[in-house]
């Protein structure tokens, strides 16, 4: 999917929706299934290898990390 979405493997883009479209899923899920793997490329120091949007990647972990632990706050102070 990540090749898909940075067009590694044909040099063409494609967007979230129309991977979605290709897989029967929803976007949503393609959104999640995106960020799990890039968190996993992050944790492993393998994107710098693989994408040539290392920076951008890295700025998209950081903001799913954040928003993470914002989540964590809410939910700890609801229960």
């Amino acid at each position: 999917m990540l090749s898909q979405y940075y067009g590694l493997e044909d040099g063409k883009k494609k967007n979230l929706t129309r991977i979605a479209e290709e897989m029967g899923v929803s976007s949503n899920y393609i959104g999640q299934r995106r960020r799990y793997s890039l968190r996993k490329l992050y944790q492993y120091k393998c994107c710098a290898c693989l994408l040539p949007e290392y920076k951008k990647l890295r700025k998209d972990v950081r903001e799913y990390g954040q928003m993470q632990e914002i989540q964590k706050e809410a939910y700890a102070r609801e229960g």
